[in-house]
């Protein structure tokens, strides 16, 4: 089956690694990658070509948007590259010219480094379900009428997208708090499984969200002629387990350009780094997480600061709607 996944990415510098994902899209040749960004390929000085399976196609925030609002009847709240994650789920009609032909498509992020998809995302997969993935770093969805108009259902327990699309507020509409409950509502047939390493924001030292098992333990991790591990120092040995992908967020990782001619990568808490063999062990594994400062990730300063952005952008209107809403975050761990 054709899988077209598309990235959305204007108005922000791309992360300084980012050759690095489009060195992961090549080593995913069953899956095509589409690129919308404001600058052409060419404009950065990144040491690979750009590979056949990913398509990059140089397009403005107005332009963006306008497709966007083409498919809503009143005028969107769409002032910053950020606010697009509440739009994602509308992107199988925004960007239906490019993709006539594919079975599904789907959205990622530019901060995740991905694995072997096809080890995860399997033909079988495609043929029974509808949506799958609930993170707004890689969600796929069937490509279908019924799948590409989900978004303007209104639940109970959802966010409707007439609040969304109104307020300049992220309201997580491309996650939990609104196509993954709209979803489960419509009895879409949902394959939620958590198959990536979502690392945790205000942690230095390389944890994960949703992995209840080992969530909490240090881990290392590893590209491997095109896999993604994860190396977790637990309990004085080594758990060695894939990913789909990796994701990075909000993290500010030291990259060598060089490395993308490379097979293997080491990844560890704020570098990447050449593959090597002999940090794979327990005590290597904590000594280096250990060694990652303690620094809280924004200064008291910084928090006011955004909490007054957020106020002033929709937050007290997106928590009274949430109340009124009955819509209640699920248990993050």
């Amino acid at each position: 089956m054709k899988v077209g996944i598309i990235l959305v990415y204007v108005g922000e510098v791309l992360p300084e690694y980012f050759e690095l994902w489009v060195k992961s899209a090549e080593n995913n040749p069953e899956f095509d990658f589409y690129v919308f960004t404001d600058r052409a390929f060419e404009q950065y000085e990144f040491h690979i070509q750009c590979p056949k399976n990913v398509y990059w196609i140089v397009m403005d925030f107005r332009t963006i948007k306008e497709r966007i609002q083409k498919h809503v009847d009143f005028k969107i709240h769409l002032k910053t590259a950020y606010k697009l994650c509440d739009y994602k789920p509308l992107y199988g009609l925004a960007f239906e010219d490019y993709l006539m032909g594919y079975d599904w498509w789907g959205h990622c992020d530019g901060d995740i480094i991905f694995g072997s998809l096809k080890n995860f995302i399997t033909d079988e997969k495609l043929r029974r379900y509808e949506k799958i993935y609930r993170l707004g770093h890689l969600t796929l969805y069937k490509n279908e009428d019924k799948i590409n108009h989900l978004w303007k259902a209104d639940v109970d327990g959802a966010n409707y997208y007439k609040h969304v699309y109104r307020l300049g507020y992220s309201m997580f509409f491309d996650e939990d708090f609104g196509i993954n409950r709209i979803a489960e509502h419509c009895q879409i047939k949902c394959l939620n499984d958590v198959d990536c390493a979502d690392i945790w924001i205000g942690k230095n030292r390389f944890w994960t969200y949703w992995d209840r098992e080992y969530g909490q333990y240090d881990h290392l991790f590893s590209l491997e002629d095109g896999h993604l591990y994860g190396y977790i120092a637990c309990e004085e040995k080594i758990i060695k387990k894939e990913y789909a992908y990796a994701h990075f967020q909000k993290r500010k990782m030291s990259y060598l350009s060089h490395l993308c001619n490379e097979i293997n990568i080491m990844v560890v808490p704020n570098s990447f780094i050449h593959f090597d063999e002999t940090l794979i062990n327990y005590e290597s594994i904590r000594t280096i997480n250990d060694r990652m400062p303690d620094d809280p990730p924004i200064s008291g300063g910084e928090y006011i600061k955004l909490r007054l952005s957020n106020l002033l952008r929709g937050a007290i209107i997106q928590k009274i709607i949430r109340r009124e809403r009955h819509i209640y975050p699920n248990e993050v761990y």
